[in-house]
């Protein structure tokens, strides 16, 4: 693949951060006003999406400068990836996702936020029924080839379109106070101080898209080489193995047994 064909950027939002993109051989996207930090990685990646005009034939890509700590992949690795996968077959979307047993445990990316922040499934059930999808989300199951976390994907520009189709409109709601549901998104979590329930519901938008959309073709690095959550549930890395298996079986071939081992398994921690 032709170097330029590849548009991986990192975020820089300080000097230390831009420091690290310009060693790492990540083109550079650049935050370092921070004006909304609310908005974490989406708004610097909105900025990029609202002002450029894509390669259809490129790969695009908008990670947090930890993105090499918690992968332990540098440029050169993520384009070795590609190379490989594409070499044999058509592919529009690559996911680099960590927290493998976050994914791994929970039905899907919904339901694991949900642990961490009592009501953000109905909020997110709130919203999407408000762009007219109405889904649910505590019974859907998703396994590692759905599964996205910390926005650490890369995808064609037709995957991309409506991803920002999507959060450009979580995006208007939560901007607009008079709107219901903007007191829901704009609550605040237990992950950090001012960081609010809108962002995981955006970084959940393409898990989403994914599971909705299987004629996306999707290639998966693996998930269980990156680095882990730092809960109790990092300590059974062979039932996190299973658990994901499990899942991809009962959604191939409909048998209940499977997702009944899985339930057994998830008791079991």
């Amino acid at each position: 693949m032709e170097a330029n064909k590849l548009q991986i950027y990192q975020i820089a939002y300080d000097t230390a951060s831009l420091e690290s993109v310009q060693k790492s051989g990540f083109l550079l996207l650049d935050n370092l006003s921070n004006r909304r930090p609310d908005w974490y990685e989406y708004w610097p990646i909105r900025s990029y999406l609202s002002s450029h005009v894509m390669d259809e034939d490129a790969w695009y890509g908008f990670f947090s400068p930890k993105f090499s700590e918690k992968t332990g992949l540098g440029i050169a690795d993520i384009q070795a990836f590609v190379d490989k996968v594409t070499t044999t077959k058509e592919v529009d979307v690559v996911l680099f996702s960590p927290q493998p047993d976050m994914g791994a445990h929970f039905l899907n990316v919904f339901e694991q936020a949900e642990m961490f922040d009592t009501g953000f499934i109905q909020t997110a059930k709130n919203f999407l029924a408000t762009v007219g999808m109405q889904l649910p989300l505590e019974g859907i199951v998703m396994d590692s080839r759905q599964i996205v976390f910390s926005n650490y994907f890369i995808a064609k520009p037709a995957f991309w379109r409506e991803w920002f189709q999507l959060t450009e409109m979580l995006f208007a709601v939560a901007e607009n106070p008079a709107h219901p549901l903007h007191a829901e998104l704009t609550t605040n979590t237990s992950y950090s101080e001012n960081s609010h329930r809108k962002v995981f519901l955006m970084e959940r938008i393409a898990s989403l898209l994914l599971f909705l959309r299987p004629e996306y073709k999707v290639a998966v690095a693996n998930t269980f080489q990156f680095s882990w959550s730092m809960s109790k549930l990092r300590q059974s890395p062979e039932k996190a193995y299973i658990s994901d298996a499990l899942k991809i079986a009962f959604k191939e071939l409909g048998f209940p047994q499977y997702m009944d081992a899985f339930r057994k398994i998830r008791q079991s921690l």
